[in-house]
C-alpha cells in the first residue's frame, strides 16, 4: 500500500528551507518526484539567493563575485552618466544653432522675387510658426587698420518676420537699433574682438562687385554684440537691417532666401520639402531648399559617431562584469558539486539544478544593475556637484564659462535610455549564467558521494 505523504518542514543540508508536502523520495515518503514547477521554483530561488549571499569556503570566489557585482553596477552608472550628458550636450548644440540657423531655408539661384506670396504659401504649411526673408552675402569689414571677412545677414525689422530668436544671444547694445534710421550692426563677439569695436563705433562694410566694378561701401555703427556660443557665428557672422543689405547687394527688392521655423526642427524641413516638391509656384520659380540638418551634417555625424563609440567602450566594462559572472559560477559549481549531488539524489531533475544557478546569475544581474542604475540616475540628476568635487580635486576647470558660456553641465536624462542599458545589462548577466547552469546539471551525483 502506497504510503501517505508527510507534511512538515524540511531542512536539507545547503541551508535551503522548504514548508509544504514532505517530497516523496524522502525517507518515510513514497517513492517518486518531487521536482515539480509549482514546489521547485520557490526552492530554487531560496537556494540560488542563499549561495549568492552565503560566503564560499574558498574567499576568492566571493571576490570575484562581489567585484562582478560592483563592476556591473559602475558600468551601468557609467554608461547612463555619459550617454545622458552627451545627449545634454548634443541638444545644447542644436539649440545653440538654431539660434542663428533657420530650421529649413527656402532659396532660389537668382534670388526670389515675389517672396511675399510665397511666404503667405509657407506660413499655411501645419507646423510652420515664422517665415522670414533674409539677403545672404559675402562681405569684408575695416575698422581702425583691421579687417575681417563676414557673412553679412540682412534681416527683417519686424520679430514675427525673423525665424531665428537673434535677439535673445545680445551681450550688449540693443538688437532693436539694427533697424534704426541710420542702420546699424550686430556683431559676434569674437568678431567684434578682431575688429577691436564695441558698440557704437563705426565700420566699413564692403561688398565686393562682380566684373571688377568698384565695391558698395557704407559706414555703419556697432549697434549690438552677440554671443551664439558657437564659433561660426560669434567670429564670422554680422547681421544688419533688410533694406540697408539689399540695398548695398543691388538686389531691388529681391531676397536671398526665405527662412522657415516650426514647433518641430525636425518635422519642419519635411514639410517644405513635401511642399517644395508639390508646387507649382516652387517648379516655376526654381526654388530648393535647405535644412539645418544638412547644413551641419558632419557636425552632427561626428557627434553621433562619438557617442556611439562612448558608448561600445563603456559597454565593454558590463561586459567584463559579466565575465565575472561567469567565473563566478564556474567556481561556485565546483565548489558545491556534493550539494549539487545532493540535490540530484532528492529527484531534482536538470531545468531544476540549472534553474538554481541561473538565478543566481540573474539575481547577482539585478543587485548590480539595480545599484548601477540608482547610481546612474542619481550622479546624472546631481552631475554639477560631481563635476565641482572633480573640479576641486584636481584643479582644473573642465568647463570653463568664458570658452563655453555654460551655466552647468546639460544632460538629458530619459526613461528610455535607463530602461534600454538595464535591460541590456540584466540579460548579459542572464546569458552569462548559462554555461555554468549547464555544467551544474551534468554533475554525476554517484560519482561525486561515493567519495563523500
Amino acid at each position: 500500500m502506497q504510503a501517505k505523504a508527510q507534511r512538515g518542514p524540511v531542512r536539507l543540508s545547503y541551508g535551503a528551507h522548504y514548508e509544504g508536502e514532505r517530497p516523496s523520495c524522502l525517507p518515510g515518503s513514497a517513492s517518486g518526484s518531487w521536482d515539480n514547477g509549482a514546489m521547485i521554483r520557490p526552492l530554487a530561488l531560496a537556494i540560488a539567493w542563499r549561495y549568492l549571499r552565503a560566503p564560499t569556503r574558498n574567499r576568492f570566489v566571493s571576490f570575484i563575485g562581489l567585484a562582478s557585482v560592483i563592476g556591473l553596477a559602475l558600468g551601468v552608472a557609467s554608461l547612463i552618466v555619459v550617454i545622458s550628458v552627451m545627449d545634454g550636450f548634443a541638444a545644447e548644440l542644436r539649440e545653440r544653432l538654431l539660434r542663428f540657423d533657420a530650421q529649413v531655408s527656402v532659396l532660389a539661384e537668382d534670388g526670389l522675387g515675389e517672396w511675399r506670396e510665397t511666404a503667405e504659401e509657407l506660413a499655411a504649411l501645419p507646423g510652420v510658426r515664422r517665415v522670414g526673408p533674409v539677403v545672404e552675402l559675402e562681405a569684408l569689414l575695416v575698422s581702425r587698420r583691421r579687417y575681417a571677412g563676414v557673412q553679412l545677414l540682412g534681416i527683417a525689422a519686424d520679430p514675427a518676420m525673423q525665424a531665428a530668436p537673434y535677439g535673445q544671444s545680445v551681450i550688449a547694445g540693443s538688437f532693436a537699433d539694427l533697424h534704426a534710421k541710420a542702420g546699424g550692426l550686430a556683431l559676434g563677439r569674437y568678431l567684434a574682438d578682431t575688429l577691436g569695436v564695441r558698440v557704437g563705433d563705426t565700420v566699413r562694410v564692403l561688398i565686393p562687385r562682380p566684373n571688377g566694378a568698384a565695391p558698395s561701401l557704407r559706414d555703419l555703427p556697432v549697434s549690438a554684440v552677440f554671443v551664439a556660443g558657437n564659433a561660426g557665428p560669434d567670429s564670422s557672422l554680422a547681421l544688419a537691417g533688410l533694406p540697408i543689405v539689399s540695398e548695398l547687394a543691388g538686389l531691388e527688392g529681391r531676397v536671398s532666401a526665405l527662412q522657415v521655423s516650426g514647433s518641430d526642427p525636425y518635422e519642419t524641413p519635411a514639410v517644405v520639402e513635401a511642399w517644395a516638391a508639390g508646387s507649382e509656384r516652387a517648379g516655376a520659380e526654381g526654388l530648393t531648399t535647405r535644412s539645418w540638418m544638412q547644413q551641419h551634417e558632419a557636425l552632427f555625424r561626428t557627434v553621433e559617431l562619438e557617442r556611439l563609440a562612448m558608448g561600445a567602450l563603456l559597454f565593454t566594462i558590463i561586459a567584463v562584469a559579466a565575465f565575472n559572472i561567469v567565473a563566478t559560477l564556474v567556481m561556485s559549481v565546483n565548489e558545491r558539486r556534493s550539494e549539487i549531488a545532493i540535490l540530484a539524489t532528492l529527484g531534482a531533475r536538470t531545468p531544476t539544478i540549472m534553474a538554481v544557478f541561473s538565478l543566481q546569475g540573474l539575481l547577482a544581474g539585478i543587485v548590480g544593475v539595480g545599484l548601477g542604475g540608482a547610481l546612474g540616475v542619481w550622479l546624472t540628476l546631481n552631475v554639477d556637484a560631481a563635476m565641482q568635487f572633480l573640479e576641486n580635486l584636481f584643479g582644473f576647470d573642465f568647463l570653463p564659462a568664458e570658452s563655453f558660456y555654460l551655466s552647468g553641465v546639460p544632460y538629458e536624462l530619459t526613461a528610455t535610455l535607463v530602461i534600454t542599458v538595464t535591460g541590456l545589462a540584466l540579460l548579459l548577466s542572464t546569458l552569462a549564467s548559462w554555461y555554468p547552469s549547464r555544467q551544474a546539471a551534468r554533475v554525476d551525483p554517484a560519482g561525486i558521494l561515493r567519495y563523500e
